[in-house]
């Protein structure tokens, strides 16, 4: 098992969560930036509109599609319902790391 002491996980207070990314995207990639030591850009939100004059993508990259759109929120919400609740009853066994990592929110 992995392990997620101090001395090898990242403080929970640089970790980026998806879902506070998409939802508060200038907050959160301005503390990522910060972070990183890399000034801020109104660009950074604005990345689909660089596209082809001055970011030239790999085609057979699997991300490429959706970096040329706007950031998705319904994506949050899009599997919800996608699982049984006999899976989800056993989710604790089939990956256990969500819940290690703060993303496992059930009982």
């Amino acid at each position: 098992m992995c392990d997620m002491g101090p001395k090898t996980a990242t403080p929970p207070s640089q970790w980026v969560y998806y879902e506070r990314l998409v939802q508060r995207p200038s907050d959160e990639t301005r503390r990522v930036l910060h972070f990183l030591d890399v000034p801020w850009s109104d660009d950074v939100l604005n990345h689909q509109d660089k596209i082809g004059d001055e970011i030239r993508l790999n085609p057979n990259e699997f991300s490429t599609s959706q970096v040329k759109e706007k950031v998705n929120e319904k994506a949050l919400t899009s599997w919800f319902g996608c699982y049984t609740t006999d899976f989800l009853k056993k989710i604790d066994k089939l990956a256990p790391m969500l819940r290690k990592l703060g993303e496992l929110h059930t009982s």
